[in-house]
């Protein structure tokens, strides 16, 4: 008679599978200008408040002058200080299990715990999601903004912080275009272009630098192109951490794939943070009973935004 489970049923019912007890991660992205905002410290804590708020110097005195010895010294009272607010948002997510499947994985059948590998599978899902909205150029109002907003191709529309940037040019980043000079974008054009936005960022002094350029797959492999025979490597955590890292300047240079194509953002980041409220940068809250259910869930959450403070001194690099 035939075995009822088919041809592999005798085999299967005697024999024990060879399984692994060790969860191997597949889905975690290459983020790695939000993990070097974290290693940076650029992920801080406010403790209350209903928005993030920069306080930031926009105008000159006016009262500077060359004057004569018997001349009236200008006393015009000043308004040169002022503020950018940047609006809290909502990054949840949640894990949840039933009774059936903690009864399942539990006793010398459980290979590895089910709600610890859940938290893994979130933890690698939030830091995915925060890697995207690193660049999010904030036409979806629910999600954070990032650099597509903070450091525009064009620095000169728009609203930053509660700015209007149409308004106030000391509100404006650094741009380099391709395309403005003539060119196309190569191995033996890049560094020129580079070299002239990093010039425009100095716009407050030499010291007053990007320490950080994150570049698309075609201008990271522009830059490696010419590169090639210099092999300046940086030694770093980022490198210790499977980030291929360059160094131009005092910068250095990563590829990113969260960022669009053809660019390269110089930052300085001593301006920009992602600040967030609670505790912790994602705050998991008690397990919850579902109350017409068996089942759990454990919420998380972060509530923050990206900020930033000087504009001047941020570029970016387009075709």
């Amino acid at each position: 008679m035939a075995n009822p489970q088919g041809l592999l049923g005798q085999l299967t019912a005697v024999t024990l599978e060879q399984m692994s007890n060790i969860l191997v991660d597949n889905i975690s992205n290459n983020n790695a200008l939000w993990f070097m905002m974290r290693e940076k410290n650029k992920i801080a804590r406010e403790g209350g408040g209903s928005l993030f708020r920069e306080k930031i110097t926009y105008a000159e005195n006016s009262n500077v002058k060359s004057q004569g010895e018997w001349d009236l010294i200008n006393t015009t009272p000043q308004d040169n200080i002022t503020y950018a607010d940047f609006a809290q948002k909502f990054i949840t997510g949640s894990v949840s299990f039933s009774k059936f499947e903690e009864n399942q994985n539990a006793g010398r059948e459980r290979l590895i715990d089910l709600v610890s590998a859940e938290v893994e599978v979130l933890n690698n899902t939030l830091s995915n999601t925060m890697g995207v909205h690193t660049y999010s150029n904030g036409a979806v109002a629910l999600d954070p903004a990032g650099l597509q907003l903070l450091v525009a191709d064009n620095p000169a529309v728009g609203t930053v912080g509660g700015i209007n940037r149409a308004n106030y040019a000391v509100w404006r980043n650094q741009t380099q275009s391709f395309a403005a000079d003539g060119l196309a974008a190569s191995a033996t054009t890049i560094l020129g272009q580079m070299n002239k936005l990093y010039r425009k960022c100095q716009v407050q002094g030499a010291n007053i630098v990007p320490d950080l350029i994150t570049m698309d797959d075609n201008y990271m492999g522009f830059f490696e192109d010419s590169q090639q025979t210099i092999q300046r490597h940086a030694s770093s955590k980022l490198a210790e951490a499977g980030f291929d890292v360059l160094r131009y300047k005092n910068a250095n240079v990563i590829y990113d794939p969260n960022c669009p194509a053809n660019h390269a953002y110089f930052l300085n980041t001593d301006y920009i943070s992602f600040k967030h409220l609670g505790t912790k940068l994602f705050n998991y809250d008690k397990e919850r009973e579902v109350v017409n259910q068996l089942a759990r869930v454990i919420p998380v959450y972060c509530q923050g935004n990206f900020t930033i403070s000087n504009c001047r001194t941020q570029g970016v690099l387009i075709a």
